[in-house]
């Protein structure tokens, strides 16, 4: 019996659409409707009635959905055991500017090192590096990146914590003298994005985004440079983090929005990721975030997109 056809069950099994199913697994709809015959004729029952307009469960297809997320979590961590003790690699990406994240990742590295001695691990922080593209290719296992809630892009997420947005603009800028803002005046002046950890494409989907959700549309001018050099009429999106983070004294002036907005920041690896390893971090990074003390912002939420 093939594991990865278990997997393909389950997600069949929550989506009930082999479109979808599909889709969310990289493979044909064919390919996927062999998977799921093989794995009834192995098993010995029909695990789901199907016609061309509906997909359900049956009795034993509930059942199975039932017990077999417990079994392959524990078949993972069987395999990431054993394979542990035989050495392996471990690639991790991440700007970790938020001090609470980096105490976080730190802890967890040293926890993971103790743990696991003959893995070898890598640490990429260059802040120049766009990571999440680093983990779509897979040239990194994990990445700390900005979980904008997006359509599904094949990662999962493990929330670390939410980080306030605010506004940033030059000293010229007419709202200058307001402590909060509105997206109706920020609509009659000039948006300029910067590079956000490693997510360029994703950063500027959220920011328009959040524009559509109240019925505006920004007006983008060119993408604005670490000098942080504004005319009069632009501004930019920040997070608070980051600005502490940076300590420019560029003499810009911080506006809070009228209505909060966050982004989180999250640990991602690849939903098809075949690293057991990986599994074991993001328990470590469990223990590691119990240990800290944090401000009452830390998450401790996993999904999949």
């Amino acid at each position: 019996m093939k594991i990865d056809f278990l997997r393909e069950f389950v997600t069949l099994a929550k989506l009930l659409n082999f479109r979808k199913a599909s889709e969310r697994l990289h493979i044909s709809q064919p390919g996927l409707s062999r998977h799921i015959i093989a794995l009834e004729r192995e098993i010995g029952v029909q695990l789901f009635n199907r016609n061309t307009h509906n997909v359900e469960l049956t009795q034993g297809g509930q059942l199975l959905l039932e017990y077999l997320p417990d079994f392959l979590e524990f078949y993972d961590r069987m395999i990431s055991k054993v394979k542990s003790g035989a050495g392996g690699i471990l690639r991790i990406a991440g700007y970790m500017y938020n001090q609470e994240v980096s105490t976080i990742i730190s802890r967890a590295i040293n926890l993971f090192k103790t743990e696991y001695p003959h893995v070898d691990l890598f640490v990429e922080s260059d802040p120049k590096l766009e990571f999440r593209k680093m983990l779509i290719d897979g040239d990194s296992d994990i990445a700390i990146i900005a979980n904008f809630g997006g359509p599904n892009d094949g990662l999962t997420y493990f929330d670390l914590l939410n980080e306030p947005v605010v506004v940033r603009m030059g000293k010229d800028n007419p709202l200058v003298h307001k402590k909060t803002v509105s997206f109706v005046e920020l609509q009659k002046m000039t948006l300029r994005l910067r590079p956000f950890y490693g997510g360029n494409k994703e950063w500027s989907d959220f920011i328009s985004g959040l524009f559509e959700q109240r019925g505006l549309e920004p007006k983008q001018g060119e993408s604005l440079d670490d000098s942080l050099c504004f005319n009069k009429n632009d501004y930019t999106f920040s997070s608070i983090d980051f600005i502490k983070h940076e300590r420019l004294d560029t003499g810009n002036h911080v506006a809070w929005l009228d209505e909060p907005i966050s982004t989180t920041l999250a640990l991602a690896y690849s939903s098809y990721s075949n690293n057991p390893l990986i599994l074991h971090f993001v328990d470590t990074v469990r223990s590691a975030q119990r240990c800290v003390q944090g401000d009452g912002r830390l998450m401790v939420n996993s999904y999949t997109s």
